[in-house]
């Protein structure tokens, strides 16, 4: 069945009313509300079911399968054996005198013998904390369905990600009640696995078409720290096979979901990054209004003073840089106002959330647009997210992540979106979960939104 096309006011349905019998006018009037009202009721059931306004970060089982119930089964499973592993150490260590004591995370991992049975207390650590927001989050939800399907507790040792969201249904901090591998900078080789129970494994060239046969042989291995690998989750939805693409596609995930299905398992915003959101939304979802976020994406050498090993000193541009910056990235602010002539009724009053990793640009289009752009007064670290400028180390102020978080969900909420080829905006987008709402200025055909399904195959960045 064709979908349906959007309910639209064109011209008024009252031009030339003057040759209208009078009785007819009140009629005709009663009509165009009607056909306004049907245009605003049914706009979310053809673009998707979105997140409201306010805001709702709950779990959609409805479009989750059993997700949720299949992995909290492994987890409790898990940590259960985790403890009481704990408590047959310590009964141990404690039996055989001063002298002998169970191993602990800070121990070498390469010092360390392999458990005699096999450890039933297995995890996958999510330790990356070096790329953009966009490799991040798919990197962490690409990481939980490894340990979903190689049945490990899935735990967070990431370094900017908890400042900005916390635990929504299973607490994923490490903690002492489980074992962690030590912080030596081993990067395993997954066809040469060592010897213990803790290893960091790089997950950057994974044969991501036969998964199975990839951990299968670091079955061993009781605690491993992973890099990432972005692509993991989607690719165990389409293109890979095996037992465990087969066992992940039977929870009933399917692609355009399946990331938020995931974060929204995993975490919710914190309070502080909420806070942040409440002070904008209004701006950005006036009432009887509708949305449009609007997302480009720059080169990083345009707006860094040093693009790769900064990302926290930005370029200061000059008027004219400024403007041709605006002339070069145009085409999203008219794929914007072409959607704006689809979609909207003539009598919604119209916002557009308009973001990119430039302060300078972010000012130009509000000042042209005054009464419809929103932007924040956020400096855009939505590249190479936890780099710390002023240092080679990763610790930053977290008001960088709070800032950048409130920006992608401010993104995610609005009505309709056009978005560049980027991993920020493309995980807003699926993390919206509105399938029908989303456009690129390159192909930007109001009634031929571009498939989540294909935003959840493509790459991340540029």
């Amino acid at each position: 069945m064709p979908a349906p096309r959007p309910c639209r006011v064109t011209a008024p349905l009252l031009e030339g009313s003057t040759l209208l019998p009078l009785p007819l006018v009140p009629l005709l009037l009663l009509l165009l509300l009607l056909r306004f009202t049907h245009a605003r009721h049914n706009f979310h059931a053809e673009t998707g079911p979105g997140i409201p306004h306010p805001f709702d970060f709950a779990f959609p089982d409805h479009l989750c399968g059993s997700l949720r119930e299949a992995y909290m089964a492994i987890n409790d499973r898990v940590r259960a054996a985790c403890k009481e592993e704990a408590l047959l150490a310590a009964a141990t260590a404690a039996s055989a005198g001063p002298s002998v004591a169970p191993p602990s995370a800070a121990t070498p991992s390469s010092t360390v013998p392999l458990p005699s049975p096999p450890s039933r207390c297995r995890t996958l650590i999510f330790d990356s904390g070096h790329d953009g927001f966009g490799d991040t989050v798919f990197g962490m939800a690409s990481t939980f369905a490894v340990a979903l399907l190689d049945e490990r507790a899935f735990l967070m040792r990431q370094e900017w990600l908890p400042h900005a969201f916390e635990p929504a249904t299973f607490d994923w901090r490490v903690s002492d009640d489980i074992p962690v591998f030590d912080d030596s900078p081993q990067i395993m080789d997954e066809n040469n696995p060592p010897n213990a129970p803790y290893a960091r494994l790089s997950l950057y060239n994974m044969n991501v078409t036969e998964p199975e046969a990839y951990f299968g042989k670091l079955a061993g291995i009781s605690h491993i720290g992973v890099v990432w690998n972005r692509g993991i989750l989607f690719n165990l939805l389409t293109r890979a096979k095996g037992a465990w693409a087969d066992r992940f596609r039977g929870i009933g995930l399917t692609p355009p979901y399946a990331f938020a299905c995931v974060m929204r398992l995993l975490v919710r915003p914190k309070p502080e990054v909420w806070h942040l959101v409440k002070g904008i939304a209004e701006q950005v979802h006036p009432p009887n209004g509708m949305s449009i976020g609007i997302h480009t994406r720059l080169m990083d050498g345009v707006t860094w003073e040093d693009a790769w090993d900064g990302m926290g000193v930005p370029k200061v541009l000059n008027s004219s840089q400024v403007e041709e910056l605006y002339n070069e990235n145009k085409g999203a602010l008219e794929c914007a106002q072409e959607l704006e002539r689809w979609w909207s009724p003539s009598s919604l009053t119209i916002r557009w959330f308009f973001i990119c990793n430039s302060a300078q640009l972010k000012i130009a289009v509000r000042d042209k647009f005054p009464d419809k752009a929103v932007v924040t007064s956020f400096v855009p670290r939505h590249v190479a997210i936890s780099k710390d400028p002023n240092s080679s180390t990763h610790a930053a102020d977290p008001a960088w992540y709070q800032e950048t978080v409130a920006e992608w969900l401010l993104l995610a909420s609005t009505d309709l979106l056009v978005i560049p080829e980027s991993g920020f905006s493309r995980s807003a987008v699926m993390y919206s979960m509105r399938p029908g709402a989303v456009f690129m200025p390159h192909k930007c055909t109001p009634d031929a939104p571009v498939p989540l399904s294909d935003l959840a195959t493509a790459g991340c960045g540029v």
